[in-house]
This record gives C-alpha cells, sequence and structure tokens, in this order.
C-alpha cells in the first residue's frame, strides 16, 4: 500500500486507497503502542465495536499503522448533546452494551485500554438503523503487563485510586483492568443520563497542574463519584454502573459480567414499558408478553433440533439464537414457574447457541439452572 500520497497533517495521513476506503494512516511510536498489542488487537476486533486496522507499512525506515478512518464519525460527547436524539432507556442500553461487550474482548485477549472517553468513542448507523460504537484512541492500548503511565489521558474518566495518586504526586499506580471498569461505568452513565463527570465540561488532562488539581480537588470534594442518577432510570441500572464504581478495586466487576448484566436488564425494561400500560390495554400485556415467550421457546427449539442432527462438530459454524430470544429464555429460567427455559438455556450453552455475553459469569447464585460447568454437561446430555 502506497501511504506517501496520502494527506499528511503532522504525523497522521488520511486518504481513500482502492480496496480500504477512507483510512487513517499513523506513525507507530514504539513508546505509546507495542507490536504485540496490535497482534492482539487485530485478531480481537472482529468480535468488538473498534477502529479497524488494517496492517502496518513500512515508509522510510518507519513503520506506520493503518487504520478506518472515524474522523468524520461522531464523538460521544456530540453525540450526548444533540437535542434532535430521540432514543428511549432500551436504546441506550443496547449502545452500553456494544462498549461493554467491546471491552470484555480486548480484556480477553490481555489488553489494557487506558484511553476510554466520550472522545474516543464514535457513533455510527448500521444496516438497521441502529446506533453503534466504535472504541478508537488505539495506540493507547497496552498488554496487560506493559507498565506504562507515560499519555496523558482525560482525568475525569481515571480511577479514584489513580486520582488520588496523582493529587498526591506520587503517579506510581498503572492503569488496569480494573481502571478500565471504573472509565466504562463513567461512559455507560454518560449513554444512560447525558452527564458529564464531576460537571466539568472540558477534559483534564494536567497540562496546567496546579490548576487541574485544584478543580479536581474541589469537585471531588462535592462529588465523590462522577456523577448522580436520574430518579426514574432503573435501579439494575444503577447497580451496575455503582459496581463498576466501587471505591475497592478489586470488588469491580468484570467487563465481561457488565455486558452480560446490561443484557439481563432489556427484558425488565420490556416489563415494566409494558406495566406502564396496562391500564389501557388490559390483558394484551399479558398475551404480548406470553407470545414472546412463546417465539423465544420455538426459536431454541428448532435451533436444539438442528444441532442434535448435526451433532457436536466443533470447526462448523452454526446460527446463534437471537439476543432477544436469549434474554428472554434468561429471564424466565429463574423462575420455577418455567423450567422448560432453564433447560433449554442449559442446552444452548452445550451445543454453542447462545451469545456467551448474555450468560453472567458470576454462576453460583445460579448454579440451580446449570450454568456452573460439570452440571451443565450432564443436565444437557439426552
Amino acid at each position: 500500500m502506497d501511504i506517501s500520497a496520502l494527506d499528511w497533517q503532522e504525523s497522521i495521513g488520511r486518504g481513500k486507497v482502492t480496496g480500504y476506503g477512507e483510512i487513517e494512516c499513523r506513525k507507530l511510536d514504539t513508546g505509546l503502542s507495542s507490536q504485540r498489542a496490535l497482534n492482539l488487537y487485530q485478531d480481537l476486533q472482529q468480535g468488538a465495536h473498534l477502529q479497524k486496522v488494517y496492517g502496518i507499512v513500512d515508509m522510510n525506515d518507519q513503520d506506520y499503522v493503518i487504520m478506518q478512518d472515524c474522523s468524520l464519525l461522531t464523538t460521544l460527547k456530540s453525540w450526548r448533546s444533540d437535542p434532535s436524539r430521540v432514543l428511549t432507556v432500551r436504546d441506550r442500553v443496547l449502545v452500553a452494551y456494544d462498549v461493554a461487550q467491546s471491552i470484555a474482548w480486548l480484556h480477553g485477549g490481555g489488553l489494557v485500554v487506558k484511553y476510554l472517553t466520550e472522545s474516543s468513542i464514535r457513533l455510527r448507523i448500521d444496516q438497521s438503523s441502529r446506533q453503534r460504537p466504535v472504541l478508537t484512541h488505539l495506540h493507547y492500548t497496552r498488554c496487560l503487563y506493559e507498565k506504562t503511565n507515560s499519555v496523558r489521558i482525560d482525568y475525569r474518566y481515571e480511577a479514584q485510586e489513580i486520582l488520588a495518586d496523582v493529587l498526591q504526586k506520587n503517579g506510581s499506580i498503572p492503569h488496569s483492568h480494573e481502571t478500565d471498569i471504573w472509565s466504562l461505568g463513567v461512559i455507560i452513565w454518560q449513554i444512560l443520563t447525558d452527564g458529564t463527570p464531576y460537571l466539568i465540561e472540558d477534559p483534564i488532562y494536567f497540562y496546567n497542574p496546579e490548576q487541574d488539581a485544584a478543580t479536581l480537588k474541589h469537585r471531588l470534594g462535592i462529588y465523590p463519584f462522577p456523577g448522580r442518577f436520574p430518579a426514574e432510570l432503573p435501579s439494575p441500572l444503577v447497580d451496575i454502573v455503582r459496581g463498576c464504581w466501587s471505591p475497592i478495586d478489586q470488588g469491580r466487576p468484570s467487563a465481561m459480567t457488565v455486558a452480560s448484566s446490561l443484557l439481563r436488564v432489556l427484558p425488565l425494561l420490556d416489563q415494566t414499558v409494558m406495566s406502564s400500560v396496562r391500564n389501557c390495554v388490559g390483558d394484551s400485556v399479558r398475551i404480548e408478553k406470553s407470545h414472546d415467550l412463546e417465539l423465544a421457546r420455538s426459536a431454541a427449539w428448532q435451533l436444539v433440533q438442528k444441532a442434535r442432527k448435526r451433532g457436536k462438530v466443533q470447526d462448523e459454524q452454526v446460527d446463534q439464537l437471537s439476543n432477544h430470544h436469549a434474554s428472554v429464555l434468561l429471564h424466565h429460567c429463574e423462575n420455577p414457574e418455567h423450567p422448560e427455559c432453564a433447560f433449554l438455556v442449559g442446552s444452548l450453552i452445550w451445543w454453542d447457541l447462545i451469545n456467551v455475553w448474555l450468560v453472567n459469569n458470576a454462576t453460583a447464585a445460579r448454579s440451580h439452572l446449570g450454568f456452573d460447568g460439570m452440571l451443565t454437561q450432564r443436565l444437557c446430555i439426552f
């Protein structure tokens, strides 16, 4: 690929390349990014909503990373301040889920995201007219065991322990999966509420250390956490964000748990919406909920029957139950009145027919459903 013809502004080149479309080309600075992290990232990007990396090219004995150009996509900051935007809570939860799922994929590959802010997340509209996030600023991504704090990051998104360390002028606490989860909590809170962390509108990078430190200390004295929650926000969503903001870093959930928790909230949101109109539509509410469950059961049984005939072939590409139907089954399988749902969920897990992000990795509370390894196998052998 010839990158010399791109439009270069300092160390970043942009332009259109046949076969790739609009691309962005960045100098690969070994002080900011590692080759191993980039290789891992390329392997993981198929399972997450990330700025696409096409590869690395050499120009004048310098390596450059070739990426999708996302500069014209709307940032989360612009998106949340757009007065013309009309979104339901469900729409917002789906965007938050896509972000959490992407972080989970990166964490699963041993990467630390570090740079997760409203300016690093862009939004696009997919073919089904659904809002999809795109995580950018990937040159700040680190391998888990690579210790470095050399990059200036918007401190409004930094974890509590890092802020305390910086304000004490130590700067010795490295970024980790746990600090990523705090930042993820801020992003989810912004997606759900359109809020601004600590009510500070402008990014804080400590270019003016004394002034920025004074601003942070003042705000932290008023708001110990990045933001508050509207009274109408469903309590399960509040609990998810508060979990991300646990003062004890080891007490924060994994990104996988956050993603699965967000999906498991969706049936509750549907139930809340339908319950709010119960007086208007009467029994049709119960009929709609029952119909939704029957559709989910039917779809699950069809997939399980096909899997039985096919046999458990590891390399064969198979369809999975839709996220909506899976979340409906997961919601009902904890109800003793619906044992068939628990059986179907176990079968879907066994035959690899369900989105793994839906199944919370905190399995102890649901071990009776067959979510704890060997018990799942015993449940699903027929």
